[in-house]
């Protein structure tokens, strides 16, 4: 066997070893011995030499953490050299880069790449051991992802990712693990926007959780923060003299949150508020609202002083709604208003009395 052939051999027996230093060295020395002569060895050891580079790059790439050049490599060396034997060895990394790759990012908290080197995983290969072990990883990385989100006040896209998990992962974490995550977020975004003076969108992400996850071990926490938020809320319409909103407010969580702690405070300010409410209704000849606040006080506080003075102008604006509704032809209606009247002009002489 003649130099060249010893040379060659050897280069083959590296590169199916998967010795690509040696072998890339040796196609490397046939090509040399072989350059002023036609020996159809030539085109031969060139090829193999080719795939001898891209597959130590590729081995270097990954040993660098230089996983895209190592995908790169790989994939031109199944593109340029589809009958290779070695496709079936680059074919086979891939998935393992992809994954590598992923579990990295996602350990330096670059969640955005690392969620899309696991999303290419599991569509290009799904199939893969690779890809139903990282289905776990997935799940954690969004958990600790959606953490990272929640503490630079980012809540939406937080409960974004708890909601992929509960509908792309649900078997992998367990339901009411996720309820109270979501749960959490949610008054925890609440509290930042209650914080903020947004207390209409505030109640809204308490609400939710009242409502929602009932279940959850921040449940009654949230029903009191909600109280809470709802007074803070209506007592501050209530220094800005915006008193319709206020009372809208207080009646809201008097009648919503009635084992609250704010239920107490909130009925010694509520019976004041809808008092200056149904003036500012007459003021404006609104007899048909100011009769039905005055209507609310009779039936929520009775025995207030503040119900008596304001009794003492809902007959009058029960007869100016009696007139209206004679004027539209509804007459029944107005018969009742006016009995209404009546009463009530007797039940003041009696009070008074």
């Amino acid at each position: 066997m003649c130099i060249r052939d010893r040379v060659f051999s050897t280069g083959m027996t590296a590169f199916n070893e998967a010795n690509y230093h040696l072998s890339l060295s040796k196609f490397d020395t046939v090509s040399n011995l072989c350059q002023l002569t036609f020996s159809p060895v030539i085109p031969q050891a060139e090829e193999l030499r080719s795939q001898s580079a891209l597959m130590l790059f590729a081995q270097e790439s990954i040993e660098a953490a230089k996983y895209e050049d190592a995908i790169n490599a790989y994939t031109s060396l199944i593109n340029l050299y589809p009958q290779s034997e070695k496709n079936k060895a680059a074919s086979n990394q891939l998935p393992l880069i992809h994954h590598q790759w992923a579990n990295e990012l996602s350990g330096e908290k670059s969640f955005a790449e690392a969620d899309k080197q696991y999303m290419i995983l599991l569509d290009q290969y799904g199939e893969s051991s690779e890809a139903a072990t990282a289905m776990k990883e997935i799940v954690d990385m969004y958990l600790e992802w959606a953490k990272t989100l929640r503490q630079m006040g980012e809540y939406e896209q937080a409960i974004t990712k708890y909601y992929t998990i509960q509908k792309d992962y649900d078997t992998s974490i367990p339901t009411a693990e996720l309820q109270d995550e979501l749960a959490n977020t949610y008054v925890e975004w609440a509290d930042a926007l209650s914080a903020e003076g947004d207390y209409s969108t505030a109640y809204e992400k308490y609400e939710l959780v009242v409502r929602r996850y009932t279940s959850s071990a921040i449940a009654e926490s949230a029903y009191e923060k909600s109280a809470a938020n709802m007074f803070t809320w209506g007592e501050q319409l209530y220094s800005k003299e915006e008193y319709g909103e206020a009372a809208k407010t207080l009646e809201k969580l008097r009648n919503f949150y009635p084992n609250s702690d704010a239920k107490e405070s909130t009925d010694q300010i509520l019976p004041d508020v809808m008092l200056k409410y149904a003036n500012q209704l007459g003021d404006r000849d609104d007899f048909i609202n100011q009769a039905t606040i005055i209507q609310k006080m009779i039936e929520y506080y009775p025995d207030s002083e503040l119900t008596l003075q304001a009794r003492s102008s809902i007959s009058p604006a029960l007869v100016k709604w009696g007139n209206l509704l004679i004027k539209e032809g509804r007459y029944l209606l107005a018969m009742e208003k006016f009995l209404l009247a009546q009463q009530e002009a007797q039940n003041n002489d009696i009070l008074e009395g």
